[in-house]
């Protein structure tokens, strides 16, 4: 059994990505036994993955097309994911989606020459994270880039929202177009040995992964056990006069 990639050009949009929002994660500070853990303000990137239901493979036996393949053969580490879900990303992953994109995708470093037609964009600049923090401030309400019904004023929160679209839209969805060409061009196989890819659409997105049901048990407790008042007392202290 032999699988054959479809030309490029020719492929369908296996993959497409694009930035559904920008969240800002403020400062924040925590104390353990050991050390303080201290996490500074950053962008959090909610990436939208979009799947094609097509499967852009061919199979052939002996060089004659066959339907009668095993699913086995056919298998993709993708066929198991949903067609459309969000992941939450930072600046440093997209950062290595772009490196893995110059130097592995778009590129075979092995045989020396460019996969694609389509040129690799330049990274674009990291946003203003004053800029988002001071109008973030200004409404009042560390959650306005979450909330579908903001409480804050329309005025401080017209200034945030101009400065999410300005960024959004005028930076990061050219990039994210241009990369969406470069992986239209490429053939199913290279996605599939793209470990990076692969980490960067699949670890911790929101609709991959079952939430965790937490464990049954009965609490425990070092020492007496607290003292709390009955129901019954409870409720004969309250209609006492």
């Amino acid at each position: 059994l032999r699988l054959m990639p479809q030309r490029a050009g020719s492929s369908v949009q296996l993959l497409s990505l694009s930035v559904a929002h920008v969240e800002v994660r403020l400062y924040r500070s925590s104390r353990t036994s050991a050390a303080s853990v201290k996490r500074p303000a950053h962008f959090e990137y909610c990436m939208r993955c979009d799947w094609a239901k097509e499967l852009p493979l061919k199979a052939e036996w002996n060089g004659v097309a066959s339907g009668n393949c095993s699913d086995s053969a056919l298998r993709h580490w993708w066929d198991s994911l949903p067609r459309s879900y969000l992941v939450r990303r930072r600046w440093r992953d997209i950062v290595r989606l772009h490196e893995v994109l110059v130097s592995d995708l778009a590129y075979d470093a092995e045989r020396g020459h460019r996969r694609v037609k389509t040129r690799v964009p330049e990274l674009p600049l990291k946003g203003d994270l004053d800029a988002f923090v001071l109008n973030l401030a200004a409404t009042g309400d560390v959650l306005a880039l979450k909330r579908e019904r903001p409480i804050a004023c329309e005025a401080s929160l017209g200034h945030l929202e101009d400065t999410h679209t300005t960024y959004v839209e005028s930076h990061l969805a050219p990039y994210f177009a241009e990369v969406n060409k470069i992986l239209a061009e490429l053939p199913a196989e290279v996605l599939q040995n793209s470990e990076p890819l692969r980490k960067f659409t699949t670890a911790g997105s929101r609709q991959c992964t079952e939430p965790s049901k937490p464990l049954s048990c009965s609490p425990a407790f070092c020492g007496p056990a607290p003292f709390a008042a009955l129901p019954e007392e409870s409720a004969a202290i309250a209609e006492a006069p």
